[in-house]
Formats: structure tokens, C-alpha cells, sequence
């Protein structure tokens, strides 16, 4: 079976160590990439909402490990490290902006899998769960990175009392649907 070595061995091959180091700059820690990875193997989610994308590494991560369904990955910014990343892969929409413009997209259909991972701070952070909670498919997971942020990202997820959570690390969380 592929693994999370397998993905950083691509991107070299494709890009070079160079670009891996720049579009690594910000990426999640080891061990929460590897959970995400056993997430995409076991689960296999069709619809991702990724928060947050800054130059690419997790939107390459979610579409290296689930190539099939549709991807959509908004950011205040569009690097062209993440354009270049996107561009190896079939269904990904690259929105620039927050989630308040995701009515941009068809929400017909829910997501499966969503990383919120956008600005740390409590308001935008709660602002980002309000607005997906409602298109989340039974079974979703809901992966938030940056918890150490005790006043932002922290306490949103332990203030949400739905679905089971499960702790990756100090820095992570994920709540099923």
C-alpha cells in the first residue's frame, strides 16, 4: 500500500526538493498527514472541502490518496505552487476567498471530508464551521487542524458537542458526522 513517503517522493520526482520545501512550509505535522492518508485509504471520501490551502501540500495529499470525486479548496490567496499542484489532478476547484464565498460552488452534494485549517482565530474559525456543518454527509469527518490556538481553532472544536471526536495529537482533532 502507497503511503504519506510515497507522496513526498512524488513530488520531489515531479517538482524537485525545492519546491517540496517551499510548498512545505506551512504543511500539517507528520503524524496528522499520515492520519489524513489513512483517512483517504480507508474511507475514500468522494467530496473534500479543504479550508485553508495555502501553496498546495494538502490539496496534492487529498487528491494523491483519493483521485476519484471532486476536491474544492478555497484560500484567501492562490499561490501557483497550489495551481501547479491542482493541475495534476482531475476535479479540483480552486476558489480564492473564504468559506462565506462557498455558495460559488453546487452544494447539491455534501462532503465527505473537510480540513479546516484557514485563519486560527476564534471568530473565522467558528465562522468556517457554521458555514459547512450543513453540507456534511452522514459518516463525514471533519479534520481541524491548529488546536493549540486555545482561543481560536482550540476552542471551536471543543465547544462543538455533535458527532464523536477523536484527538490526532496536541494539534489536531477530527469530529465524525
Amino acid at each position: 500500500m502507497i503511503g504519506y513517503k510515497d507522496y513526498l517522493d512524488w513530488i520531489k520526482k515531479k517538482y524537485g526538493d525545492e519546491f517540496l520545501t517551499e510548498i512545505s512550509a506551512k504543511r500539517l505535522p507528520d503524524k496528522e498527514s499520515s492520519r489524513i492518508v489513512q483517512i483517504m485509504q480507508e474511507k475514500c471520501p468522494y467530496r473534500i472541502l479543504e479550508i485553508g490551502r495555502f501553496k498546495g501540500f494538502s490539496l496534492g495529499l487529498f487528491k494523491y490518496f483519493s483521485p476519484i470525486g471532486w476536491l474544492v479548496s478555497i484560500d484567501p490567496v492562490l499561490h501557483i505552487e497550489a495551481v501547479q499542484i491542482a493541475s495534476n489532478f482531475d476535479e479540483v476547484i480552486l476558489l480564492t476567498g473564504t468559506t462565506d464565498d462557498i455558495q460559488q460552488i453546487d452544494l447539491t452534494h455534501k462532503f465527505d471530508f473537510v480540513l479546516i485549517d484557514g485563519d486560527h482565530t476564534y471568530d473565522s474559525a467558528k465562522k468556517d464551521w457554521e458555514n459547512v456543518k450543513n453540507y456534511l454527509n452522514t459518516g463525514a469527518c471533519v479534520f481541524f487542524d491548529n488546536l493549540r490556538h486555545p482561543e481560536g481553532c482550540g476552542r471551536v472544536y471543543d465547544e462543538i458537542d455533535i458527532g464523536v471526536k477523536e484527538r490526532v495529537s496536541a494539534e489536531a482533532g477530527i469530529i465524525w458526522m
